[in-house]
């Protein structure tokens, strides 16, 4: 207590004497890593709150560990390490292959980032282990984390690419270029049935089967969404796509949004995007709906669009025939409004007329 007195003249203010562990309660009641951050940035910032800070991280357990590791390595002054290593051996995740095990996919995740901004050498082994990890976040988080160190993890990427190849890198590869080389071995080892599967597909758009190659293909991206040779993959989608427009499409629609999602920047995603619009564009049109913008982007996107030309032509052409429809019926509803006029002021006219002379003298006779 008396230390913890003279840090407090040392650091900062004392907290206040009705209740210094209140704002630090509130926080632990939330039981999230964000939380246990912001508790170890106020025992960071005034050694006061220290002591509550700790009994509280050791009761947020492993939620509380990437702020303590972010801490032990980039705080200042040493004291103030010494209290993050102290708090973390209390909860028995002093050395990262304490620090790791956890089953929470994301908490290990962010425990590895923890590791990867602080560089810490000793971690770099245990960063590895997860490097091909079936869990997309841990194993992104490692490789990000590998990624950070830079030429610091150059020694280990050299040992483990030699490892997975059976002779050493190139010379005169740097960090980047290896651990990129690494994770794509690593990813071929990690999916190699996968890889398997795609090349079978591939056989079977050959021979063919388009409908077995799509199903295979959905296997492979049910699984593995960011699959490297995904690009192979969209020419397939879109022939199947294409055969089935006449029949079906909706399912049509459905294929090309698939070869729209692996399709990279360019020629080829222009023409996926400009056969969407289009049979969008149709679709509304049997509906009633006529979207001429539609039908020009894809146009636009994909000049070749030969179904986008001819529904616009057949737009333009039904438009016209309309207005000239139109014209006729209104130029004959002109006329028939002209010579309804016309009669009605010949009746007028002739309502109007005096009788003749001689009719009128007859009538006075007959009185």
């Amino acid at each position: 207590m008396v230390l913890a007195a003279q840090g407090a003249r040392a650091q900062g203010p004392a907290p206040p004497a009705s209740d210094p562990g209140a704002p630090l309660a509130v926080l632990a009641d939330a039981g999230t890593s964000q939380a246990a951050h912001r508790i170890v940035a106020t025992a960071m910032a005034n050694s006061a709150y220290r002591e509550e800070a700790a009994r509280l991280l050791q009761e947020l357990g492993e939620v509380a560990v990437p702020a303590l590791i972010e801490a032990k390595g980039r705080a200042n002054p040493l004291e103030t390490r010494k209290w993050a290593i102290a708090v973390l051996e209390s909860m028995n995740k002093k050395v990262p292959g304490e620090a790791v095990q956890t089953k929470d996919a994301a908490l290990l995740a962010e425990v590895l980032r923890a590791y990867g901004k602080t560089r810490d050498l000793d971690a770099l082994g245990a960063i590895f282990a997860f490097a091909n990890s079936d869990r997309t976040p841990v194993r992104e988080a490692a490789r990000e984390a590998i990624v950070q160190y830079g030429d610091s993890a150059l020694s280990k990427l050299r040992e483990t690419y030699t490892n997975l190849k059976n002779g050493p890198p190139p010379e005169g590869w740097g960090a980047p270029e290896l651990a990129r080389e690494l994770f794509r071995l690593m990813d071929h080892a990690r999916l190699r049935d996968l890889y398997a599967l795609f090349d079978e597909a591939l056989a079977k758009a050959k021979g063919d089967t388009p409908e077995a190659a799509v199903a295979a293909l959905d296997q492979v991206f049910a699984r593995a969404p960011s699959f490297e040779r995904r690009g192979e993959a969209v020419p397939i989608y879109l022939r199947y796509a294409e055969s089935l427009e006449a029949t079906d499409p909706a399912r049509a629609l459905d294929y090309y949004r698939r070869a729209e999602r692996l399709s990279p920047e360019g020629t080829e995603r222009n023409r996926v995007t400009s056969a969407i619009a289009t049979i969008e564009a149709r679709g509304l049109a049997e509906r009633g709906v006529l979207d001429r913008e539609a039908l020009r982007r894809a146009l636009e996107l994909h000049p070749d669009n030969e179904k986008a030309k001819a529904a616009l032509e057949r737009l333009d052409a039904e438009e016209q025939s309309r207005t000239h429809r139109l014209r006729m019926g209104i130029g004959i509803g002109a006329a028939i409004v002209a010579l309804l006029a016309a009669i009605l002021l010949f009746l007028h006219r002739k309502a109007e007329r005096p009788l003749p002379a001689a009719e009128n003298s007859g009538a006075g006779k007959g009185v």
